[in-house]
């Protein structure tokens, strides 16, 4: 819990349609996961995902549906890292299994959907939409029986043989105890997220130059969050921009919306740092992994905060 004075580490992932005081790094894994990281396009044009690679995705969305993720131990380095909300996480094959039997293996008749699969140079980002009904313990939560939907983004680092050898996962597990009944009162009425029923939309990084403009947008807007600059933070949104949060069944729209996103922040938290992990310009998309950091003042609108489902587990 936090209290007015306190300072506080938000972990955050965007994908935008289009550092003075960084977060200290994790403690380096067995394997350099982090040499799969694009900052941009880093492969020639030329050099294309093997059918191998192609195919990761499917497979991890496949094997979240298998009794026990057991399905997903096929897929992973025998030294994979995996993360949830940006925490330390877990390193080693069978450990990125467990945590995502923590995560999700509580449900059962589990169901996911891709909404969107954008795929860089040895990096898959999905977007999902997941279900389920709760039988078993979760998050200090008893069986309830109950059934949940709620979104989420899974980040996928490929080797060339095609195995997964780092996984950062987010979702919004204050989301789903709210639709289990408990939790923030203003949760308890959220709607389950309503079942995908479009279309899958899959893409794939160009190495465009307009891509990397996007990521600059990106930047800059990050950059004039951190500088407290709300005319430059405004200046990169389009007029009509939608924001989706996770905790809101509807989308706030347009930029007087913005403003009072960015002025609750402002008035919420100081000395703000912003810190990016890493970012992708994806065709007409912006795909960053982030954190803020800083001192916060009073009254938040409601963050995820960063839990440890091994405290749980």
């Amino acid at each position: 819990m936090s209290f007015p004075g306190d300072r506080i580490v938000v972990a955050g992932f965007l994908v935008a349609a289009c550092a003075r005081e960084p977060v200290a790094p994790p403690p380096a894994p067995p394997v350099d996961w982090r040499s799969f990281a694009a900052a941009g396009p880093k492969l020639p044009p030329n050099v294309m995902p093997t059918s191998i690679e192609e195919g990761a995705a499917d497979g991890y969305l496949a094997a979240l549906l298998s009794p026990q993720l057991t399905q997903l131990a096929s897929l992973l380095d025998r030294d994979a890292h995996g993360s949830f909300l940006g925490s330390e996480g877990v390193y080693g094959r069978d450990k990125v299994v467990r945590l995502h039997d923590l995560l999700f293996g509580a449900f059962d008749d589990r169901t996911v959907v891709a909404t969107r699969v954008l795929n860089a140079a040895r990096m898959r980002a999905i977007e999902w939409t997941m279900g389920g009904l709760q039988a078993r313990d979760w998050m200090t939560i008893a069986p309830t029986h109950k059934t949940v939907a709620f979104k989420g983004v899974t980040l996928l680092w490929v080797k060339e043989d095609g195995t997964v050898a780092d996984v950062h996962l987010y979702f919004d597990t204050t989301v789903v105890k709210g639709q289990l009944g408990v939790g923030p009162k203003q949760l308890l009425e959220l709607p389950p997220a309503p079942p995908h029923t479009a279309m899958q939309q899959q893409l794939d990084q160009m190495g465009t130059s307009m891509e990397m403009e996007n990521v600059a947008t990106v930047r800059s807007e990050l950059d004039a969050l951190e500088a407290e600059d709300e005319i430059a933070y405004l200046s990169h949104m389009a007029d009509n921009i939608g924001i989706y949060t996770l905790e809101c069944r509807d989308p706030m729209r347009g930029k007087l919306a913005a403003k009072r996103h960015y002025e609750a922040l402002d008035h919420a938290i100081a000395q703000v740092t912003t810190t990016i992990d890493h970012i992708w310009g994806i065709q007409a998309f912006v795909v960053v992994e982030y954190s803020l950091s800083g001192l916060r003042l009073g009254a938040t609108s409601r963050v995820p905060m960063v839990e440890d489902p091994r405290s749980s587990g």
